[in-house]
């Protein structure tokens, strides 16, 4: 999956990821993150089409595809986001935002894998910036001192749910279900 221009996989983490630990599907983590994070459904469903519409996620339509760890990341900075999700150029900006390790979604993604590491995640909509506090604080993009905060904040225990709720969704499969 292409995050757009800039985007290289540069951390520890990277070779674990892109390895393919499969999750959720797509109506599952959309589900799952308006639950946990408390965000309208309709709001996280229309981000996650637009990101869809825009290439970010994949598209199968009946197919059954489980998501992996990058891409069930866009989808919670997507919710994070709420109305500045709207844009899919605005959360790609966000998920591609580096510090000394790596982009925020590679963050993410590898806290998924391993939620128990999250303490906190600080996010900035209106500032551009987020600060992840897990084993040591990660900042993310340069906040902006003139802009208005739209601060999200995300402890480690609403984080560890989330992460719980999607590596243990059931799986689905495609077709009728047996006759009984």
């Amino acid at each position: 999956m292409e995050l757009g221009p800039g985007f290289v996989p540069g951390f520890f983490f990277a070779q674990n990821l892109s390895a393919g630990k499969k999750m959720a599907t797509k109506s599952q983590c959309v589900a799952i993150a308006s639950r946990v994070l408390r965000v309208p459904h309709a709001r996280q469903v229309f981000a996650t089409d637009r990101l869809r519409l825009a290439g970010h996620l994949p598209s199968a339509q009946g197919a059954i595809v489980d998501l992996g760890p990058r891409e069930v990341a866009l989808i919670i900075i997507a919710g994070l986001l709420g109305e500045a999700a709207s844009d899919p150029r605005h959360v790609v900006r966000f998920a591609t935002m580096r510090d000394t390790a790596g982009t925020f979604n590679e963050a993410l993604a590898a806290l998924l894998t391993m939620p128990n590491q999250m303490i906190r995640l600080h996010l900035d909509a209106a500032g551009s910036a987020m600060i992840v506090t897990d084993a040591g604080t990660r900042h993310f993009g340069q906040p902006d001192d003139d802009a208005v905060s739209r601060l999200t904040i995300v402890d480690g225990d609403t984080f560890r749910r989330l992460a719980a709720d999607i590596n243990n969704a059931p799986r689905l499969r495609a077709g009728r279900p047996p006759r009984e």
